[in-house]
């Protein structure tokens, strides 16, 4: 039978429209739309987007420089103590760097940090990590402000760790975090004359540096201050924590850096009973900030003697920094009740 010329017409007018619309969508299609795949079409983007990926959950392991040396090696290094409070910012990596998440940790007997509410969960990516902690779990870490914190005290160990191009991924999801101290610790250890006794320790109290102007920088190395002032006003001297030895006492404390440009004092008072005398004496003396640059880091102990009648200062001694406890009192081998 043959077929009207103008139906074969239509039918090849047809053909070719079809043809055409199938020609120009190929030629359209974006090159990241791909895919066959057992017989079912998907729409998927080929460029490795991080956020289709699950998120990590992050742990992380702490330790703490002893060293004032600062030494890379890990003998230089001692285990977290317990009961600080940690907090922990995740950035990005590169020019358009953000801020990820931030999230707070406590410090465990084990090494551990173990999250106060809720563990760190970070795509798989590079990021930049910055811990900043303080050893009371009774004071809050401080609040940073593009990377600046101001409100900071005399009294805690400040402590920050900077770890960058940290690349997190489901094999590497624990993070040891080695801090440093930011802050520096001042110790008296006073030795007394043969043939006198010291009955208690009633106090020991020092002049601190002034804090006008102070922040924690989490960017620069975690660096405080430094003051460049003693605060002379004797109304606002700190107590120290203390303990009595074998051969007199010892006190502690710890403050911010402070870099002076002459020869600056400290006014130190001791209050005690000697002798059973029956009432306490106060001694006063005026010890020098070493070498006008006390720094992040280390420990100055400040070598004393007392006599019937005065206290002498003999030297100061640059040591590892000492452990303390909460209270501030240093825990010493030769300690006694």
């Amino acid at each position: 039978m043959r077929i009207p010329v103008c139906i074969g017409i239509v039918v090849r007018f047809f053909i070719i429209l079809f043809l055409s619309i199938a020609l120009a969508s190929v030629h359209s299609c974006d090159k990241s739309v791909i895919l066959i795949n057992a017989g079912v079409n998907e729409s998927i983007d080929t460029d490795d987007d991080v956020s289709s990926k699950d998120k990590v959950k992050l742990s992380f392991l702490a330790d703490i420089y002893s060293s004032f040396t600062r030494a890379t090696t890990r003998t230089d290094m001692s285990p977290i103590d317990t009961e600080r409070l940690v907090t922990i910012y995740a950035y990005t990596v590169g020019a358009d760097s953000y801020l990820e998440t931030s999230v707070d940790y406590q410090s465990e007997d084990t090494g551990e940090l173990s999250p106060v509410t809720n563990s760190m969960m970070l795509y798989p990516n590079t990021y930049s990590l910055y811990a900043v902690g303080v050893n009371d779990v009774n004071t809050a870490v401080p609040i940073f402000n593009t990377g600046v914190a101001t409100n900071i005290q005399n009294g805690l160990d400040y402590i920050w760790c900077g770890k960058w191009n940290v690349d997190v991924t489901e094999g590497n999801d624990t993070i040891t975090i080695d801090f440093q101290h930011c802050c520096t610790q001042i110790q008296v250890n006073l030795v007394v004359e043969s043939g006198i006794t010291v009955n208690s320790v009633t106090s020991v109290s020092l002049t601190p540096p002034d804090l006008t102007d102070i922040s924690w920088d989490m960017f620069n190395q975690g660096a405080i201050g430094p003051s460049d002032s003693i605060n002379v006003n004797t109304d606002d001297m700190i107590g120290m924590g203390f303990k009595k030895t074998a051969f007199g006492f010892r006190a502690a404390y710890i403050m911010v850096p402070i870099k002076v440009n002459e020869t600056t004092d400290m006014n130190c008072t001791f209050v005690l009973e000697i002798d059973s005398e029956g009432s306490n004496r106060t001694f006063n003396l005026n010890l020098p900030v070493y070498e006008n640059d006390m720094k992040a880091g280390y420990s100055y102990l400040y070598n004393l003697t007392l006599d019937k009648d005065t206290v002498l200062f003999s030297g100061v001694d640059v040591t590892d920094w000492n452990v303390i406890d909460v209270n501030g009192s240093p825990i010493i081998p030769d300690q006694v009740d």
